[in-house]
């Protein structure tokens, strides 16, 4: 777990988030995930934050979780 430097942290668009549950979705061989439970797990990390930034190591890791929760 690397530190996360206050430059490292850049405001995520509405576009840019979409784009990444796409390369989720699309990483999975399976059809097991679908766009609902995709949608849910987002929000869940969403609301975990106060502020309205997310790190890219947070959105990461939050990839990383809905690929193991749903494996």
């Amino acid at each position: 777990m690397r530190v996360v430097r206050q430059e490292d942290i850049v405001e995520i668009t509405r576009v840019e988030l979409k784009d990444a549950k796409m390369r989720v979705v699309r990483r999975k061989s399976s059809a097991r995930i679908t766009r609902v439970e995709l949608k849910e797990a987002k929000m869940r990390v969403v609301r975990r934050k106060s502020s309205a930034r997310i790190t890219r190591v947070e959105l990461k890791e939050a990839k990383m979780r809905v690929i193991r929760e749903n494996n």
